[in-house]
């Protein structure tokens, strides 16, 4: 069962999880889902993240309603496109750099792991609201928490 299927009361419960936030168009509109976002972005914010990675222009940010450790958010781009934005909740920015340089590196070699999208610089990580931040491709799919995970997956 995905985050998104249990109802907000169960997710309260067991999880400890808020109510996550959809900005559009300069504005911010709460939705009621199970969504792990400790650190909540305004839309000016991802816009200049999405700058810093030359991703284009940035229609809206949508707090993504699974997790539980880091705050994630579905970057909207002009066009259709879209950009998977994670903040890093419980690493300083040298861990969430390892862990995007190991990315890359097990994506070089193989491995089916979205590989960390680079700034303009060369940079992996960048900074919001003082906590580290990286930006992958946005791969469709859906998210499976850990306790419905079974050997099928």
């Amino acid at each position: 069962m995905l985050f998104r299927d249990l109802p907000r009361e169960r997710c309260t419960r067991d999880f400890g999880v808020t109510t996550g936030i959809l900005l559009q168009r300069g504005r911010g509109a709460d939705y009621d889902a199970c969504v792990a976002v400790y650190t909540s972005l305004e839309l000016g914010e991802v816009r200049a993240i999405a700058e810093a990675y030359g991703l284009g222009i940035v229609e809206a940010a949508e707090a993504v309603a699974e997790g539980t450790v880091n705050s994630s958010f579905v970057v909207h781009l002009a066009g259709g496109a879209r950009a998977f934005l994670r903040v890093y909740e419980e690493q300083d920015h040298g861990g969430a750099l390892r862990e995007a340089r190991l990315l890359e590196h097990l994506a070089r070699r193989g491995a089916r792991t979205p590989r960390p999208l680079a700034t303009r610089r060369g940079e992996l990580v960048v900074e919001a609201r003082g906590k580290p931040c990286a930006v992958f491709p946005f791969v469709e799919g859906a998210m499976v928490c850990q306790r419905a995970v079974t050997p099928a997956h």
